[in-house]
């Protein structure tokens, strides 16, 4: 059921699990029997083959950026069976003085990864490279959270709509690819915030799809809305990775006032509290300071005990159990 209480905190966020859609929703933009080639989807990054070819979508008029900009989606289609929906990592602020010290011309869709870690779909250690992969783009300085604008006294209007954009999103995924078998959710840094309500409510669009969340480098900003979904969805799996000294969440940590974080300490606690709602969850936890490692290269390297990472998230979405890796020595 819905858990209808945010905390904003950066590091005990408790989530919103509730499946709203965009209040004036466009039909030609989100009916899947409108193609993505009609009017207004473009071509946002091509390769060499069409599998790999990026598309902008423009969402309805109401889902919008944080500078009140039209909100649009990336979609790079390959097996439709097979999706991954990446909540995208994002600047995020809730007070004044964090808001008005971003530049508009960051509060809107145009960042976009190259092809880097699960976005270098010609690898084929890459564990999504036959995926249908939705970029839903963390534009709205919210964690993809928000349900209304702000109007802050310095830094004027922010359209914190995080929440009514990723819905939209949801619910296109779910309408275009209705024979989904496997769906994952991917939540990168920030924008784990909001996996478990999309991860739900895609269980809930999709039934017969077999649902995954994957965390990436997202702190513990996660564990008890998991906490709390695990307890009546064990059917939607965890598997969780970050680098154990991440240092843009010791940042946003010490930009919040709050005191230091054990991050590897952290997970292994909030692991056991989802474990003992009766979840089991598959953890990755890599020595160094970085920030989300499935956006980076070096995700092809990363190996610990003889197992590489991408063979072993590979395993944990073709449902083979998995072994936890945690660093022993977690300096890089």
């Amino acid at each position: 059921m819905p858990i209808n209480r945010i905390r904003r905190s950066i590091v005990s966020a408790v989530l919103i699990m509730s499946a709203l859609s965009c209040s004036s929703r466009d039909q030609d933009a989100a009916s899947p029997s409108n193609t993505m080639e009609s009017s207004g989807v473009t071509e946002a990054e091509s390769s060499s083959t069409a599998a790999d070819t990026w598309i902008q979508v423009p969402a309805s008029a109401d889902c919008k950026c944080a500078d009140g900009s039209p909100y649009t989606f990336m979609v790079r289609e390959a097996d439709p069976t097979k999706v991954a929906i990446v909540l995208g990592d994002g600047l995020v602020c809730f007070i004044d003085r964090q808001c008005r010290a971003i530049a508009r011309d960051q509060m809107n869709t145009t960042s976009f990864w190259g092809p880097t870690g699960i976005f270098d779909f010609s690898n084929p250690d890459n564990p999504f490279a036959d995926h249908t992969v939705v970029l839903i783009p963390n534009c709205t300085l919210d964690q993809l959270l928000g349900k209304k604008p702000i109007t802050y006294p310095l830094a004027g209007e922010i359209h914190h709509l995080g929440n009514i954009n990723a819905t939209f999103v949801t619910q296109w995924v779910a309408e275009r690819y209705p024979n989904a078998e496997d769906a994952a959710v991917v939540g990168i840094g920030f924008g784990g915030a909001a996996t478990a309500e999309v991860a739900e409510t895609i269980a809930d669009l999709l039934p017969r799809a077999r649902t995954k969340m994957i965390l990436d480098g997202s702190g513990e900003t996660i564990s008890t809305a998991y906490e709390n979904l695990a307890g009546t969805r064990p059917d939607i799996r965890l598997a969780r990775m970050y680098y154990a000294n991440d240092r843009i969440q010791a940042r946003v940590i010490a930009d919040l006032g709050l005191p230091p974080q054990d991050t590897k300490a952290a997970i292994i606690e909030g692991d056991a509290r989802i474990e003992a709602n009766g979840q089991a969850v598959s953890t990755w936890i890599e020595a160094g300071s970085y920030h989300t490692p499935l956006t980076d290269q070096a995700l092809y390297e990363i190996t610990q005990d003889g197992t590489k990472m991408t063979q072993w998230l590979k395993d944990f979405l073709a449902g083979v159990p998995t072994q936890d890796k945690i660093c022993t020595i977690c300096t890089s």
